[in-house]
């Protein structure tokens, strides 16, 4: 078992996100003191609830990155603590968030045509238009997020459900053949995950 547990080890977003609910959770679990790592986001930290945010943190010179294995079997992230958001004003009515800005996936060429299926007004919430507590109250207050496999998914599956049908698709390219792109289409509803698939001419 390690003696303590880093934050913002790894670089992105996404995998911070991941990194964030496993450590916690076995810092909280055996009494474990945290570090800070090169790339600890605070704002990000700052999100969740006071019973993972109230850890010991200690000085590490040379970061443990050895990963529990054993424990990465609980698929669900922790949930951010919605009083924490930031109120943003001039929301739409009925919305959904997105974001296609991914490192993973530069070549999502059908963005207007998964948009349009989706019927709903549109906020962009990638390329860091928002802070993330901004962020937390945008997705919170939306009907759902769709967008590439990336750190705004990620996020959004850390937001609470404040109404029953909200969903989460992230689209992951497939493969790509003369004129049509397909993905691989996770979706979460109601705290289950589907998995399909879908393509665009």
């Amino acid at each position: 078992m390690q003696d303590s547990y880093g934050l913002g080890i790894v670089r992105h977003l996404g995998d911070q996100i991941y990194e964030n609910s496993v450590f916690l959770r076995l810092a909280k679990r055996f009494n474990k003191p945290v570090y800070k790592g090169p790339h600890f986001r605070q704002e990000l930290f700052d999100l969740y609830p006071d019973y993972y945010t109230n850890v010991e943190f200690i000085e590490k010179d040379g970061p443990n990155i050895q990963f529990p294995w054993d424990y990465t079997h609980d698929p669900f992230y922790i949930q951010f603590d919605l009083q924490k958001s930031q109120y943003v004003k001039g929301l739409p009515k009925s919305y959904i968030t997105i974001q296609f800005d991914s490192s993973y996936e530069e070549n999502i060429k059908n963005q207007k045509q998964i948009i349009d299926k989706y019927n709903y007004d549109v906020i962009d919430i990638g390329n860091k238009k928002y802070n993330l507590a901004q962020t937390l109250y945008i997705v919170a207050n939306s009907q759902g997020h769709v967008g590439a496999n990336s750190g705004m998914s990620n996020f959004a599956l850390c937001v609470p459900n404040t109404n029953y049908d909200k969903f989460v698709h992230v689209y992951s390219t497939m493969y790509e053949s003369d004129n049509t792109q397909c993905f691989t289409l996770a979706c979460k509803l109601n705290g289950g995950v589907f998995y399909g698939k879908e393509c665009f001419m």
